[in-house]
């Protein structure tokens, strides 16, 4: 949740909405889930099974496989600014419509 506030204004297209809130929470500390990857095996896997990435704007392939199972990471990532009051925690809605 986050407190903010908001104006409507009933035009001919319909209702403009402008709102703004400010996210208090500093840093978060939050697991991160991904999928776990092995090395290639050509014994094993085909061609087709190895990663595909972008890097640099040009497709690569590398030499890992992703696997079904999922890990979850030990180590906790930070997600936020430490920082007290700042522009960058504010969030701006513009709109043209009823809200759902």
């Amino acid at each position: 949740m986050t407190p903010g506030v908001g104006f409507r204004y009933l035009s001919p297209i319909g209702p403009i909405r402008v709102d703004v809130g400010y996210r208090f929470r500093e840093l978060s500390k939050l697991q991160v889930v991904t999928p776990q990857i092995r090395q290639f095996d050509p014994d094993r896997d085909q061609y087709d099974d190895k990663i595909r990435g972008l890097v640099n704007g040009s497709e690569r392939v590398f030499d890992f496989v992703r696997m079904d199972d999922l890990a979850l990471l030990d180590s906790r990532v930070s997600f936020g600014k430490v920082e007290g009051l700042s522009l960058s925690r504010f969030q701006l809605h513009l709109s043209i419509g009823q809200a759902f």
